[in-house]
């Protein structure tokens, strides 16, 4: 019968919790949002009186202690361990889903042995493949003789036959994730012993094949900070050069089978996950949201907005 709210200080006195500040546009809607959740609470809190129902708050500073009544944590704790009886171990709703995950992902595996030197991979799904033909026309115009391997998570029969007719076709097992996190699981179905994994939004302008040996390690480019950023220096996951078993990648896919449920995409597990890089130059790897660049070797067509960007230029191209 006692709800306790743990965490919310509904924005606190700052943007965030360190020392990044938002634009002022931002920061007035941010602020807009906190008034409506305190609104919410403080109604919520209303309706549960009614219903025989105690709101708590364990939140030190918050706005609602306003209207409901404040026990500090630890108190809070001990005074609801007290009237435990009998209890028995209960998994979190979180808990079992990932148990769900991860019973299907432990049996995606690296092969013993890559049968091939060195290639580049691609992942694609049904909602992605209208990009095949885009990405695979701009990558063989300057690398005519690279191996291509395409992942399929998720292709109708019109996008497995592209594939099988232009590269290695190889069928990732179903696993109860969304799209973005398959990324590292689909990495590890390598058959190449140095791997470059694109995204299938990224346009190739050049000869790639220098990349393989020019840098070593972990590879990849850091990301622009953003709003959803959840880290000081994020990376963006749309081009990593990679070695078969390479570690960071495990541990990557590990990660995901744990925070999946509650980070927004792979790119933020990934920069939640202990590594040590070799920084992809943003000359090679360029990024839409940084703006146009006609030099780069690869541009990546980030977001929403480049997906429109790239539906404009084969608009363009048919007519």
């Amino acid at each position: 019968k006692n709800i306790h709210f743990v965490g919310c200080d509904l924005g606190g006195d700052k943007d965030y919790y360190d020392s990044r500040v938002l634009d002022t546009t931002t920061h007035e809607y941010n602020r807009r949002l906190y008034k409506q959740q305190e609104a919410f609470i403080k109604e919520f809190n209303y309706q549960a009186k009614a219903h025989g129902v105690e709101c708590i708050s364990c939140t030190d500073k918050s706005p609602i202690n306003k209207f409901m009544p404040y026990v500090e944590l630890s108190q809070a704790l001990v005074i609801s361990q007290g009237k435990i009886r009998n209890t028995h171990s209960v998994k979190h709703v979180l808990e079992i889903e990932q148990d769900a995950i991860k019973e299907v992902t432990d049996k995606i595996q690296w092969d013993d042995q890559p049968t091939k030197k060195e290639g580049v991979l691609v992942m694609c799904d049904s909602n992605q493949q209208w990009l095949l033909d885009w990405w695979y026309s701009n990558f063989r115009l300057f690398n005519p003789d690279t191996e291509v391997q395409f992942v399929d998570i998720g292709m109708n029969e019109a996008g497995i036959n592209f594939c099988k007719d232009r590269g290695t076709y190889t069928k990732m097992p179903d696993v109860p994730l969304k799209d973005w996190f398959k990324k590292p699981f689909a990495m590890k179905l390598t058959e190449f012993v140095r791997t470059l994994y694109m995204d299938m939004d990224c346009k190739v302008r050049g000869d790639i094949h220098d990349l393989f040996t020019e840098y070593q390690g972990f590879v990849i480019s850091r990301d622009q900070m953003n709003n959803f950023s959840t880290v000081s220096k994020p990376v963006n996951s749309g081009v990593i050069i990679y070695s078969h078993k390479d570690q960071v990648v495990d541990r990557w896919a590990e990660n995901v089978t744990k925070m999946s449920v509650v980070l927004r995409g792979d790119q933020d597990v990934l920069d939640h996950t202990d590594k040590i890089i070799t920084e992809l130059p943003h000359s090679v790897h360029w990024l839409r949201i940084m703006g146009l660049n006609n030099q780069a070797l690869i541009y990546h067509y980030t977001g929403s907005t480049g997906k429109e960007m790239i539906k404009n230029e084969l608009a363009h191209a048919s007519v």
